[in-house]
């Protein structure tokens, strides 16, 4: 067992090693494809408004994405919000 592993309380996932952003996405389908692959390698998916679609549940099932809540999701607001997450 590592030290990263060690250090966390039993039970909580390890925090991800690997983020990807997608900015102003417009295709669901891509970002589904995106989303399945963060899941795969257990990377955080960064969405930055506006988005080309919907992420109500009807319009998640509809695109096909049945992996949608697997995946580590973080939604922000604009590119000035995202770009000060990364910063900070």
């Amino acid at each position: 067992m590592s030290d990263r592993e060690q250090a966390l309380p039993s039970g909580m996932p390890a925090p991800p090693c690997l983020h990807i952003a997608l900015i102003h996405p417009e295709i669901p389908q891509n970002t589904g494809n995106i989303g399945r692959l963060c899941v795969g390698i257990h990377a955080r998916l960064h969405l930055v408004r506006p988005l080309g679609f919907s992420l109500d549940a009807k319009a998640v099932r509809r695109s096909g994405i049945d992996h949608w809540r697997k995946v580590d999701l973080q939604v922000h607001e604009d590119l000035e919000a995202f770009l000060a997450w990364a910063a900070g």
